[in-house]
């Protein structure tokens, strides 16, 4: 079935139709509640970029990641939105491609409901794989959270990549107010 909502309740029967047109009775119903989508993987050609990237195809998360040299300050950055269909706890991830011209402090910021967490990870090291970045955090249905990759680090001149990120359904999260 397609256009279905997430944790949502259906009920269905089977009937048989031959080839005059006459219908069986139908079966007895059976109810099945659907499930939603517990992972989301953003490559870097659906982050929002602003300032100068350069694309490079034949390797990277999804064949290929974007690059922009860092900075001192944060004038460039990439950015992934995704759009959760079910609030709850998540842990996020960042996958980029390893090498020696890599920053060693590029920020991730991680942007959930009530707050932010910055981690800075080195891009020498780990490429190719995913790795945490922020742990159970909690994200409302809709696009107010994302991941934001600035380009200031403490060298500038260095490949910063932005490849892809993953968000990964941990637990049940209730922000509603207790009545």
């Amino acid at each position: 079935d397609m256009g279905l909502m997430p944790k949502t309740l259906y009920s269905y029967q089977v009937s048989a139709v031959d080839a005059f047109g006459n219908e069986s009775e139908k079966s007895n119903a059976v109810s099945v509640t659907t499930g939603f989508t517990t992972q989301y993987v953003i490559d870097e050609n659906l982050a929002e970029k602003v300032g100068a990237w350069t694309v490079v195809t034949g390797s990277g998360y999804g064949s290929d990641y974007a690059w922009t040299p860092s900075t001192l300050t944060d004038t460039k950055s990439a950015k992934w939105t995704p759009s959760i269909e079910v609030a709850g706890y998540y842990d996020v991830f960042a996958c980029w491609t390893i090498g020696a011209d890599r920053p060693t402090d590029a920020k991730y910021t991680v942007v959930y409901d009530g707050g932010s967490v910055v981690t800075p990870v080195n891009q020498t090291i780990n490429g190719g794989s995913w790795n945490l970045i922020a742990s159970n955090k909690p994200f409302k249905s809709g696009t107010g959270g994302y991941v934001i990759l600035n380009s200031g680090t403490a060298v500038a001149g260095k490949t910063l990549v932005a490849d892809a990120v993953r968000f990964l359904y941990k637990s049940v999260y209730d922000y509603t107010a207790p009545s």
